[in-house]
C-alpha cells in the first residue's frame, strides 16, 4: 500500500513513520525542507498532564484585555481582524466550562500514551535527544498559582502521575537559577521534552531506511479528485498517485482542503522562540512562567526560550517586539540576564482551530483522503499518539481510541 503524506513536519513524518513500521510504502511531500516549520523551534514540550484546549473559561476576558498590545501574551493584528472574525467568533464560543471540560477530557484521553510511544523510539532506533525531567510550573502571583495548583491537582483522576506543589525555598533548590521573585511553583514529574529538530531527522531517517521516500521543497499545488476519492496530487515536478493520502500540513492545509470541497477553519497562531547557545547558565527542567505563558528549555548545548500567540494570518514575518515581549517574560523570573555564545531568533506557525481540538480521521465524503492538523501547541506532545492512530485507521480502518471528538465532519454540521 502506498500512502502520500502532504506535509513534513512533526505530525506528517510521525504518521509515515508509523505507516512505514506496518509495512506501507510512504512518499512525504513537503514545501520547505521536513521539519523546518513549525516544528523546528519550538520548546518541544511532551506534557500530556497540560492537554487544555486553548479556548478556556476566563480567555475571551483576558484576550480583549491583552489582543491589542503587540507586547502582549496574544496579540491579534488589528489589519487580519476582517479575515479572522469567523474564526474568532467560533473560538469565544468555545470558552465556555461545558466546551472546555469536553475539550480537555477528549485531550486527556488521546495523550495517555503519548509517554510510553516517546519510550519506544529509542527501541526502534529514533536517536533523538529526549530529555526526562519533568515539568515545573513557576510563580511570581500567590493568586495565579493557587489558580492553576487547583486545575491540576485532578491530575492522578486522568491516570497521571500527581503534581506536586513547591514552596519558594524547594522551586529555588531545584532551579538555583531562579529570581527571589519566583513564590513558589507546581512540579509535573512525568512530563518529557526534546529538542524538535533531532526528532525530526531521526523519524525521517527511519522512514527512508524503510524503503519509503521524502521529496523535500517540492509544494504541492494541486489535488485532484473524482467519484469521493483524491486521484493524485500535483506538485512543480509531476504528479503522484498512491491509494491513500493523508493532510498534514499544518496551518498551509486549509487551502489544500479547499480543493476537494472540504471546509477545514484552520489558522495559524504564530509563536517565537530565542535559542542560546552555550548559555552561561543552565538549568535541569524545563520552565513554564505562569502568569506570562512564557517557557524555556534546556538542552545538551543550548537553552531556548518561547512563547506568546500571534494571530496575522499565515506569514513568517518575525516582530522584533514579539521576540522582546518574550525575552522580558522569561526574564523577571530569572535572577540573572540569559546570555550564551550565540542566539538564534525563531518564528513558527501552529495550526488552531476554533474548538482547540485537533482534526484527525477522513474527509468527509472521500474514501482514501485524511486529515491531520490542528494540533496547537500540542504538535510535539500528540505527536507520536497521532502517528499511530492515524496508522491504524489508514491501514485497518478503526483504532483503540473514540475518535468522535477530533472528527473532520463536525466542521461540516
Amino acid at each position: 500500500m502506498k500512502v502520500a503524506m502532504i506535509g513534513g513536519g512533526m505530525i506528517g513524518l510521525s504518521i509515515g513513520y508509523q505507516l512505514s513500521k506496518q509495512g506501507a510504502a510512504v512518499e512525504v511531500i513537503d514545501a520547505g525542507d521536513p521539519g523546518m516549520a513549525c516544528s523546528f523551534g519550538n520548546l518541544g514540550w511532551i506534557c500530556p498532564s497540560l492537554s487544555d484546549p486553548v479556548p478556556a473559561p476566563g480567555v475571551v476576558r483576558t484576550s480583549l484585555r491583552w489582543l491589542l498590545h503587540a507586547d502582549g501574551p496574544l496579540y491579534i493584528r488589528p489589519g487580519a481582524v476582517p479575515h479572522l472574525l469567523p474564526w474568532l467568533v467560533q473560538f469565544w464560543r468555545h470558552c465556555s466550562p461545558r466546551e472546555y471540560a469536553h475539550g480537555q477530557a477528549a485531550l486527556m484521553a488521546l495523550s495517555r500514551s503519548s509517554l510510553g510511544l516517546f519510550d519506544a523510539l529509542a527501541l526502534d532506533g529514533v536517536d533523538c535527544e529526549l530529555h526526562r525531567q519533568g515539568l515545573l510550573l513557576a510563580f511570581a502571583d500567590r493568586q495565579e498559582m493557587q489558580s492553576r495548583w487547583e486545575e491540576l491537582k485532578s491530575l492522578a483522576d486522568f491516570g497521571y502521575p500527581a503534581a506536586q506543589a513547591l514552596t519558594q525555598a524547594e522551586i529555588l533548590d531545584l532551579e538555583p537559577a531562579l529570581s527571589t521573585r519566583v513564590l513558589g511553583g507546581v512540579m509535573l514529574p512525568g512530563e518529557y521534552h526534546v529538542r524538535a529538530d533531532t526528532l525530526s531527522r531521526a523519524l525521517a531517517q527511519r522512514i527512508i531506511d524503510r524503503g519509503g521516500t521524502i521529496s523535500a521543497r517540492t509544494a504541492v499545488v494541486d489535488v485532484e479528485s473524482r467519484g469521493g476519492s483524491v486521484r493524485s496530487v500535483t506538485t512543480p515536478s509531476g504528479r503522484i498517485q498512491a491509494d491513500h493520502y493523508v493532510l498534514a500540513a499544518g496551518a498551509w492545509s486549509a487551502a489544500l482542503a479547499r480543493k476537494v470541497g472540504y471546509h477545514l477553519p484552520v489558522t495559524a497562531g504564530k509563536g517565537y522562540s530565542v535559542t542560546i547557545k552555550a548559555p552561561r547558565t543552565r538549568f535541569q527542567h524545563p520552565l513554564y512562567f505562569g502568569e506570562t505563558r512564557a517557557g524555556l528549555s534546556p538542552y545538551a548545548d543550548s537553552v531556548r526560550i518561547g512563547g506568546t500567540m500571534e494571530l496575522s494570518g499565515i506569514n513568517a514575518r518575525l516582530d522584533p517586539t514579539r521576540i522582546a515581549a518574550v525575552r522580558r517574560a522569561v526574564r523577571r523570573y530569572l535572577a540573572d540576564d540569559l546570555e550564551g555564545e550565540s542566539e538564534t531568533e525563531w518564528v513558527g506557525l501552529r495550526p488552531m482551530t476554533a474548538d482547540g481540538l485537533p482534526v484527525l480521521g477522513r474527509v468527509p465524503q472521500h474514501d482514501n483522503f485524511f486529515v491531520a492538523t490542528g494540533h496547537a501547541m500540542e504538535g510535539i506532545s500528540l505527536s507520536q499518539v497521532t502517528g499511530a492512530l492515524m496508522a491504524g485507521l489508514i491501514m485497518g480502518g478503526s483504532t483503540d481510541l473514540d475518535l468522535a471528538p477530533f472528527s473532520p465532519a463536525r466542521f461540516s454540521r
